[in-house]
């Protein structure tokens, strides 16, 4: 279930740099800096999923 999470968070995480990043290239109004600190979190959440997951794979 960690690596779903973590796929699907990381997955989110660059589709929305990539949208606030052509929002921020063509100087549109609706950008704004503080949007990117939800793209942040899904990409802190994916890496929490595959370490946690990678550490429990390895004492296995």
């Amino acid at each position: 279930m960690k690596l779903l999470t973590g796929t699907i968070a990381l997955s989110v995480s660059f589709i929305l740099f990539i949208y606030l990043y052509g929002l921020q290239a063509d100087s549109s109004i609706k950008y704004n800096a503080t949007f990117y600190t939800f793209p942040a979190l899904l990409f802190f959440i994916a890496l929490f999923c595959f370490v946690s997951l990678m550490v429990k794979n390895n004492k296995d």
